[in-house]
């Protein structure tokens, strides 16, 4: 399954997502964490794709506005910079986010997943 993720916030937002990859990350957790997908108002970008019917978001507004897409579903490392590893991972620098699990009910060809205020 392709994973879209959309923006219908107002301001641009930086994405984080977790996706179960144990073929890229076994004895890691099972979990590939990638970051920051940068997405303006109304663009639809490419995140990843996986053959599971879940996974794990976390975003930010990059406005200032302090509008935060988390959850206390699974937690992961991140950093200021662009990042790709498993979630058992944690870089010098790096600070944990709660994420907010997606259960997209079945397997899509694509699933898009927006970002609402």
């Amino acid at each position: 399954m392709n994973v879209n993720i959309r923006n219908n916030y107002i301001a641009k937002v930086a994405v984080v997502v977790a996706y179960f990859d144990p073929g890229l990350c076994r004895g890691n957790g099972d979990w590939h964490v990638m970051g920051w997908l940068n997405i303006n108002p109304g663009e639809e970008v490419f995140a990843f794709s996986t053959t599971s019917t879940t996974f794990f978001i976390y975003a930010t507004d990059l406005a200032g506005l302090n509008h935060v897409w988390q959850g206390q579903d699974k937690f992961a490392n991140v950093l200021s910079e662009p990042f790709n590893y498993c979630i058992n991972v944690a870089p010098p620098g790096s600070w944990r986010v709660g994420m907010t699990l997606i259960y997209t009910g079945q397997l899509y060809e694509t699933y898009t997943q927006a970002l609402f205020p």
